[in-house]
């Protein structure tokens, strides 16, 4: 295996471990349902979610139930924070 073969097979490794982002989206998907955003407007985060593999019942359950995942935000400063952390990283 060449070195630039192991890089690419290591970066996919870090990659392939979604895990932390899809909670994060699904906790901004909460976050924006608990604001009372348009749920038209939300698809893409729901659908985001989904495909990180996320939960399908935290999705579902998302800013709808006391100490849910619209709770991990502070406030909105936190909220926006966390939005613009979810972009970097599914940029990358």
């Amino acid at each position: 295996m060449s070195d630039l073969e192991a890089r690419l097979l290591a970066r996919a490794e870090v990659l392939s471990d979604v895990s932390d982002l899809a909670e994060t989206v699904t906790g901004i998907l909460g976050g924006a349902r608990s604001a009372g955003l348009d749920p038209g407007a939300l698809g893409g985060l729901t659908g985001a979610a989904l495909a990180l593999d996320a939960d399908p019942q935290a999705v579902y359950m998302a800013g709808g139930r006391p100490g849910g995942p619209a709770g991990r935000f502070a406030d909105e400063r936190e909220f926006a924070s966390a939005v613009v952390d979810a972009e970097d990283d599914i940029a990358e």
